[in-house]
């Protein structure tokens, strides 16, 4: 049986981060050629953010799915949940909305600052959502039967 190069959980993070940076290359070529009318270069620039794009947003999905779905052994995932379930991680996320923000205020003009972030903030949530641990389902204290519950009753309905 032939494996897959995308088998692994580390490869499908390699090409999150691979997507990113299409998608950033693109943006920088993009604004490079903003005066120019090369539509061969705009049109290579342009593929080059839809397959950044489609990396960015599949390989997650499909990592997300097969983490769900027990595709690969705690082994192959516990190191990279331990990456992202690490403070520093939560702090980089942070850091990145931050420098988000504060480069649509201060930047407004250009931007390629913006969505240089953006997409590095995309890449970055999307691999945390992806190893998400799962929530623990809510205890018997949680269930609430709905068919013992009386009706409401009220002797003052309609009263003013």
């Amino acid at each position: 049986m032939r494996r897959n190069i995308l088998d692994s959980p580390i490869a499908l993070v390699l090409l999150t981060c691979s997507g990113w940076g299409l998608c950033s290359l693109s943006f920088v070529g993009l604004s490079r050629h903003r005066g120019s009318h090369a539509l061969g270069t705009v049109l290579v620039e342009l593929g080059l953010m839809l397959a950044g794009t489609f990396c960015l947003y599949w390989s997650p999905y499909t990592l997300r799915d097969g983490v769900r779905n027990d595709r690969w052994p705690d082994a192959a995932v516990d190191p990279l949940r331990q990456v992202v379930d690490h403070v520093a991680w939560r702090w980089l996320i942070a850091a990145l909305v931050v420098t988000m923000l504060i480069v649509m205020i201060v930047k407004w003009r250009q931007s390629l600052y913006f969505w240089e972030v953006f997409f590095l903030l995309q890449a970055v949530t999307q691999l945390s959502s992806a190893f998400a641990r799962p929530r623990q389902k809510p205890g018997s204290w949680a269930r609430v039967d709905w068919t013992k519950i009386p009706p409401l009753h009220s002797d003052h309905w309609g009263e003013r």
